[in-house]
């Protein structure tokens, strides 16, 4: 059944059990979990207004951007929110996957808010939710997380890889960095991702958007020069930096030299790319 809409409780509760041939380990036990090429039939009955969202990220538990997600989206009505995350940081593996089974430990955030912890990937963390959890999300939420990852830093990004492998299973992300330098601005980067889901929220539900991933990555002009955010802007990803510094922000000056994602963010906005995947790549 759907959590009842609280903080303790709206956080969907992560107890693991493996499929048929092994029980449920005993609490704070680790758990070794194949991800299976199919994902296994729900059992839970959503309301049609329901949103089912998994927060990941690559900074690990204990990122301060993960707990302000979390309980905003909490008090969000009709929101169903599961929690798992790498045991340690991840940042810089992209959409890499482990091979074989990925551990598995009952957990909670610096807030106290229970989540998942998984000895592996960003990766894994996704395919495991998608595959493994009841109910399945129909939305991955990746970051916010430090440190902006734009142009040709995105291939190496484990937010977007995040995304990248819900969007493999069908499941559209959002991946969201805020941009250096520290300390981080997670508020707006959370501000900008809850209005993302809002807007995008009856086609998440009614499964009619696009199984792809929205990358944005906010500036963090007020500490960067002490400008002002200038707003989302959609552009494509830079192929280099050419004589460009990826961390030369510019919010004061005025500029309309915004022909990529670098250009965007080094003005003080915060480009959005929407990143469709390879078809022809499956997730592990």
């Amino acid at each position: 059944m759907p959590i009842p809409h609280d903080l303790p409780k709206r956080i969907a509760p992560l107890v693991l059990c493996a499929l048929a041939v092994a029980a449920c380990t005993s609490a704070g036990d680790p758990e070794l979990v194949d991800a299976p090429p199919t994902t296994q039939a729900p059992t839970t009955t959503l309301a049609p207004t329901d949103l089912v969202v998994l927060i990941t990220n690559d900074d690990g538990v204990e990122s301060p951007g993960l707990d302000a997600l979390a309980a905003e989206l909490a008090e969000q009505p009709d929101t169903i929110v599961h929690i798992v995350v790498p045991a340690e940081d991840q940042s810089g593996v992209g959409d890499r996957q482990s091979e074989g089974a990925a551990a598995t430990t009952p957990g909670e955030t610096v807030a106290g808010i229970e989540a998942t912890i998984i000895d592996g990937t960003p990766g894994d963390a996704v395919a495991y939710a998608v595959r493994k959890l009841d109910p399945a999300p129909n939305l991955v939420l990746a970051g916010p997380n430090g440190g902006q990852n734009i142009g040709i830093f995105a291939e190496q990004s484990a937010t977007l890889g995040a995304g990248k492998v819900g969007a493999r299973l069908g499941v559209p992300g959002l991946a969201v960095n805020v941009g250096a330098p520290a300390p981080f601005d997670y508020d707006q980067g959370v501000e900008i991702m809850l209005d993302w889901v809002a807007e995008n929220r009856d086609a998440l539900i009614d499964k009619s958007a696009d199984p792809a991933v929205t990358l944005i990555n906010v500036p963090n002009c007020e500490n960067a020069d002490g400008g002002e955010f200038r707003g989302l802007i959609e552009v494509p990803l830079a192929e280099s930096f050419g004589e460009r510094d990826p961390f030369e922000t510019n919010c004061i000056d005025e500029t309309d030299a915004l022909t990529d994602d670098v250009d965007a963010f080094l003005a003080g906005y915060a480009p959005l790319t929407v990143i469709s995947v390879d078809e022809n790549l499956e997730a592990n």
